[in-house]
């Protein structure tokens, strides 16, 4: 049995203080109660959270038959729940509405953000999207976001929601988790501050753990390294097995046959004919 910490976000501010969770229960600060928003994974509360209340439409710009949400997405999708946002799905037919209107395209392999209101009011956010993404995903460049481009997908807004509601669209490529940055910059927009989005990167499996009273902590064993697999000299397609080297002491005097010189071995020189 275990306990796992719980981290507390008020806001968009980090507390000191913790909670943990239980056999599936979460136990948090009594004061906390009055503000709770919500729930991530079982290790991150939310108080207070600037998303509570609002309303997400998000629109997935793909079309392929079959096709799935990727599963980053859902994940961002998870986090701006927990957060107390509400999640409405925009599949085409008539206009989108909400206090955020999210466009993303999933796919493709360039990152790109773009907006899809009037500029006065969707390019700030698009700048705080594209700035988080730049900085956190450490790319050396990411231009300026543009006027959304793609007529062919036929995202329209009425005039009210395009003079007033920030409108973003997302070039989302599938082997990038962008989930934690589209999030935390929803969380400033909305808040002010700044957010870690370091910690909301979900990670199957591995939590803090706290260990229980009187518990005893035990370091375990350093892993034992594997096998390196590496190819033969000789242009062989197959492969050898290269196991880690171990090494011992060995005393001259114990094992002298191990270190005897060799013995030289003597000519017999013959006379000239």
């Amino acid at each position: 049995m275990s306990i796992l910490n719980i981290r507390i976000f008020q806001g968009t501010s980090l507390l000191n203080e913790t909670g943990y969770s239980q056999n599936g229960k979460a136990y948090i600060p009594c004061a906390a109660v009055d503000s709770y928003s919500g729930l991530w994974e079982r290790r991150i509360v939310f108080l207070s959270s600037p998303l509570a209340g609002k309303n997400i439409c998000l629109a997935v710009l793909c079309s392929d038959a079959g096709a799935n949400i990727p599963p980053a997405l859902e994940g961002f999708v998870s986090l701006c729940s927990a957060a107390g946002a509400r999640i409405t799905y925009h599949d085409g037919s008539g206009f989108p509405r909400g206090d955020f209107i999210l466009a993303i395209e999933p796919g493709g392999n360039q990152l790109g953000v773009k907006y899809l209101g009037a500029a006065y009011g969707s390019r700030p956010l698009a700048r705080k999207i594209a700035a988080n993404f730049k900085q956190g995903l450490g790319l050396p460049y990411l231009p300026d976001p543009i006027p959304f481009d793609k007529p062919h997908y036929n995202l329209k807004l009425k005039l009210r929601t395009r003079l007033f509601t920030p409108a973003v669209a997302v070039q989302w490529p599938r082997e990038l988790d962008l989930g934690p940055w589209l999030f935390t910059s929803l969380m400033e927009y909305c808040g002010g501050g700044v957010m870690d989005a370091s910690e909301f990167v979900s990670v199957k499996g591995a939590v803090d753990q706290a260990p229980l009273p009187s518990a005893v902590e035990v370091s375990p064993p350093p892993p034992t390294p594997p096998p390196q697999i590496l190819p033969q000299e000789s242009g062989d397609p197959e492969t050898i097995t290269k196991q880690p080297r171990q090494s011992a002491s060995m005393s001259r005097a114990i094992y002298p046959q191990l270190f005897s010189e060799p013995k030289k071995r003597k000519y017999k020189k013959e006379p000239f004919s």
